[in-house]
């Protein structure tokens, strides 16, 4: 059974850069680091607006992090400038992640003519194909395989059962979680004498810098050129990026999206989940789309939309409201057709 850390509550608001309030109660003791609802006497806990106010208040938790410019009365804080940027940090002190072992299992095959540089870890059953390069300090999870001339970069970590199909770039700092399938080929078919033919696809995939692919994502190697995620982007789990798409940096996608062939998306921009993005259109830099929206046109900056097929969320916001006013404006339409026969039967029109 792992054994507990304490620490206190000084050296914890040194470590998220906050101010403890009292600061006479620096010397006490946390163990733990839990959510309001399940934090004990002796666990510290978070809350990251005053919307929260009263689950902080009725809470158990020894200490709270939280807004510099918000108090809650009676209890011991730790007041801090950006709330999750603290979090992050006691993630890492409280939770911290095993360190790479630095070993290759003797299950793995590495072709003879692949390089592991320095430090690198890779698990039982993995495959490493000739020409591939996977740089310092990066991890290669269980049943993986890397395929030819696949380069990796440092410090990226491959959870088990990823496939990296060949010629696939992937950058430094890199995570993608299990079931992530990079360089498949595009769903490219033209119809040749009444049926389908597949477009060979002979380009590549490349994962900039800082880019997390969450389980079981497909991005497909373009036709011809790359297909290319800029860095920073973080994609959820069960997305689609077709051939030849290019998706901005420090964009953000939930899962279920589809994203069709040759979409260009910008820096910026936000999805929810099952967005549909139809191919050959572009979406502007800082767009913000909403759950279950059809993208079928080009979408200008800044824009926000919602609904399928998705216009500009207050259009979108205006037409869901009249439609939940149907019933009743059906019931109006019906008194007023009674009134109009009355009158007519009383006036003999």
């Amino acid at each position: 059974m792992k054994q507990k850390q304490f620490f206190s509550l000084h050296d914890l608001a040194q470590k998220t850069g906050g101010r403890l309030v009292p600061s006479s109660e620096g010397e006490r003791e946390i163990s733990g680091f839990t959510t309001l609802d399940a934090a004990g006497a002796n666990d510290l806990s978070f809350v990251v607006s005053d919307r929260f106010r009263k689950e902080a208040a009725e809470s158990k938790a020894g200490a709270i992090i939280l807004p510099e410019e918000m108090e809650v009365e009676g209890r011991i804080m730790i007041q801090v400038k950006q709330v999750w940027k603290a979090v992050i940090r006691m993630m890492e002190l409280f939770y911290p992640e095993p360190q790479p072992s630095g070993e290759i299992h003797k299950t793995a095959f590495i072709h003879p003519e692949a390089i592991a540089q320095a430090h690198v870890t890779i698990g039982p059953y993995s495959v490493i194909e000739k020409g591939a390069r996977i740089g310092e300090h990066s991890v290669i999870g269980a049943l993986c395989y890397i395929g030819k001339n696949v380069s990796i970069g440092n410090h990226c970590l491959i959870h088990p059962h990823v496939t990296i199909l060949k010629e696939s770039e992937i950058g430094n700092r890199v995570i993608l979680s299990s079931g992530v399938v990079i360089g498949s080929d595009g769903f490219k078919y033209e119809l040749i004498d009444g049926v389908p033919a597949k477009i060979p696809q002979v380009g590549k995939v490349v994962l900039e810098d800082d880019v997390e692919i969450g389980s079981n994502t497909c991005i497909d190697k373009a036709s011809l050129t790359e297909t290319r995620i800029h860095r920073g982007t973080k994609l959820d789990n069960l997305i689609q990026i077709a051939h030849n798409v290019e998706i901005g940096s420090y964009c953000m996608i939930a899962a279920q999206t589809g994203v069709a062939g040759s979409v260009k998306i910008g820096n910026g921009c936000i999805m929810g989940g099952q967005v549909g993005i139809k191919d050959n259109i572009a979406i502007g830099d800082g767009v913000m789309i909403g759950a279950k929206s059809g993208i079928m046109n080009n979408t200008p900056s800044g824009s926000k939309f919602f609904g399928y097929i998705a216009m500009p969320g207050h259009e979108a916001l205006k037409r869901e409201a009249m439609i939940n006013r149907l019933p009743k404006l059906q019931e109006t339409v019906k008194n007023l057709e009674k009134r109009i026969r009355e009158l007519e039967e009383k006036f003999e029109v």
